[in-house]
């Protein structure tokens, strides 16, 4: 092979090998990548009942509507007494960083159910509750809050 050849192929490698670094920085590594996965976790937890994998993501200074972590924890008891089964959708992450701060600007439909009833929670298909998950960068992102949550 001439040398030519060669230099060709290793420059190649290394144009590959740069854009798949890119790609994963942007997709799994970046801040709003990091941001955007904390939501979906907390949305899994919560779907799956999972009181303890939500309070994980939960800062110890959470503040929603006079609620702290503490009363959160006991809120999500009640929820899940009450309630047999909840489903949330999620529409696109649109997410602001602000050095360790961020908000992620979300549409969210809740259906809960309870034996063969059901209801909507929060927002509607078609209609959308719009939230704004935030967030703080501490070692991890943790929720300090939601706004647009009336009546919470």
């Amino acid at each position: 092979m001439k040398f030519g050849k060669w230099i060709g192929y290793v420059a190649g490698a290394v144009v590959v090998l740069m854009a798949v670094l890119m790609l994963a920085h942007n997709r799994w590594w970046s801040p709003a990548a990091r941001v955007r996965a904390t939501v979906e976790r907390a949305k899994e937890s919560l779907s799956k009942r999972d009181t303890q994998g939500v309070l994980e993501l939960i800062a110890e200074d959470f503040e929603q509507g006079g609620m702290d972590k503490g009363r959160l924890a006991e809120v999500l008891k009640m929820f899940y007494d009450e309630f047999d089964r909840v489903a949330i959708t999620l529409g696109e992450h649109r997410i602001s960083l602000s050095g360790q701060a961020a908000v992620d600007s979300i549409k969210v439909v809740v259906v809960a159910s309870k034996g063969d009833q059901q209801g909507y929670l929060l927002g509607q298909f078609g209609r959308p509750a719009q939230l704004g998950v935030k967030l703080k960068r501490r070692g991890r992102w943790q929720i300090t809050g939601v706004e647009g949550l009336s009546g919470y």
